[in-house]
């Protein structure tokens, strides 16, 4: 081959390999943008799940209360 044809080729490749490398940082960027994403997703969710059991327990508190008011109220009534 003569060396004309193969500093085309060279060239080639070194264009090649620096697009596969541009690609492949593009790439990265993009799955740990899509990464950081995922982990805000998540927080949001834990958090509501806080939320929520916060919630119930509050609720099963009131009605430990209300059961107790309750039973107290219908021990009076029968005694």
């Amino acid at each position: 081959m003569s060396s004309q044809w193969q500093d085309i080729r060279d060239e080639w490749q070194a264009h090649v390999a620096k697009v596969r490398r541009n690609v492949k940082e593009h790439t990265e960027r993009f799955d740990a943008h899509e990464a950081a994403t995922d982990a805000d997703m998540a927080d949001a969710y834990a958090f509501d799940t806080i939320d929520f059991a916060q919630a119930a327990v509050e609720e099963a508190e009131s009605t430990a209360l209300d059961a107790t008011y309750l039973r107290a109220s219908a021990d009076a009534l029968c005694s």
